[in-house]
């Protein structure tokens, strides 16, 4: 993947995000994308989801991560609340040279680690 490929990537997900904590003001998770002699790895931060809370999945070259976190709030006098309950959801378009057959994902330590070879 070459730098331009990237750049309009993130330009992508950084507008689609603002516009989404603009209008619904909803989570969105911190993202990295980086690429090495595997393929293209991908970076989420998510703090206390579970991996049945998440899901990836891959079609027509399109990364979809979608993930849920519905917590019972009790009935408390809160004076401070940012503790993030919903959902998020994030789709990044591939290039056609990687083998979206053959992606991995792992959550460890609040950090969803997805890899996408070659």
């Amino acid at each position: 993947m070459n730098y331009d490929e990237l750049y309009y990537i993130n330009i992508k997900l950084n507008d689609w995000d603002s516009e989404l904590a603009r209008v619904n003001r909803t989570f969105t998770p911190p993202i990295d994308i980086f690429e090495n002699d595997e393929g293209l790895n991908i970076q989420l931060e998510l703090p206390s989801f579970t991996k049945e809370e998440i899901s990836v999945c891959c079609e027509n070259n399109r990364l979809k991560i979608y993930g849920n976190k519905n917590e019972q709030k009790k009935e408390q006098n809160y004076l401070l609340m940012e503790r993030y309950s919903g959902s998020f959801e994030k789709i990044i378009e591939l290039p056609t040279s990687f083998d979206v057959t053959r992606v991995k994902a792992k959550l460890k330590d609040g950090v969803l680690s997805i890899l996408i070879p070659f």
